[in-house]
């Protein structure tokens, strides 16, 4: 009896652990330049380069050891997540989110505001794709593809590699490093957030940067800004000046070095 026992305990502590957390993945097959799009909130995002005719999606949902969440209740909102994947050979897009309905009765029901769980997402993708991402108190690192790459993020802070195509940025309370390895057109919004932009080789390219009460920093060539009723505005033109790299901070940060 002491050994069934000690087996049902054991057997009932994994499932409750088991319980605690949730797996979801997926593999779509994809034609060349697919269009990749992802909206997650809260959570861990690694984006990869894999296959050239697939993309994969792996996702863990958790609560973090501070969530005040009732106990009976974790299982039953882990798998109440949804993750929406809308997909083609030419567009694939992953949201991941409670619906309105949802969120709204668990708010009625215990008073106070909704606390998503955590999302980590593992995610491998073609060289040759573009990349739109949307991330709400995320943490990521992303080596992006050969096409263009949008960024929206909120709260969130990471990491973006070999940008090698145009590149737009809007960041709001953030913290992201970007580095650029094959300029092209950049765009750079942040408001309250900080960012940096490594940029290596840039001979060519027009820079025009507005800042409303925040900051630019350049390293690298002679780039200076000039005060405007109240405001910084800086305007520089290198080599033929055919790329763009276009900066507005709203009480935020933006560094620039070049190599």
């Amino acid at each position: 009896m002491r050994v069934t026992a000690s087996l049902l305990l054991l057997l009932t502590c994994f499932s409750l652990t088991a319980a605690e957390e949730r797996e979801w993945s997926k593999v779509v097959p994809v034609d060349a330049g697919v269009s990749f799009s992802l909206d997650s909130h809260k959570g861990n995002i690694n984006i990869t380069i894999g296959a050239d005719n697939e993309i994969s999606m792996q996702a863990r949902v958790y609560f973090s050891d501070s969530a005040n969440v009732p106990q009976d209740q974790v299982e039953e909102l882990l798998n109440a997540l949804n993750f929406n994947l809308s997909q083609s050979r030419r567009s694939v897009r992953l949201e991941v989110e409670y619906d309105r309905d949802f969120q709204k009765s668990w708010n009625q029901m215990f008073k106070r505001g909704f606390e998503m769980p955590m999302v980590d997402l593992e995610i491998t993708i073609p060289d040759d794709s573009n990349l739109n991402l949307e991330t709400h108190k995320s943490s990521f690192e992303v080596d992006a593809p050969v096409g263009t790459v949008r960024m929206e993020t909120h709260k969130g802070q990471g990491v973006i590699r070999q940008v090698r195509n145009n590149f737009d940025l809007e960041t709001h309370k953030g913290k992201v490093k970007v580095e650029i390895q094959d300029l092209h057109d950049v765009n750079v919004e942040t408001h309250k957030g900080d960012v940096t932009l490594k940029i290596f080789d840039a001979g060519d390219f027009t820079l025009r940067g507005d800042s409303h009460k925040g900051n630019f920093n350049f390293k690298g060539l002679d780039i200076r800004a000039k005060k405007d009723d109240r405001e910084l505005i800086v305007r520089h033109t290198e080599g033929n000046g055919r790329n763009r790299i276009d900066l507005e901070t709203h009480k935020g940060d933006i560094r620039v070095e070049f190599n």
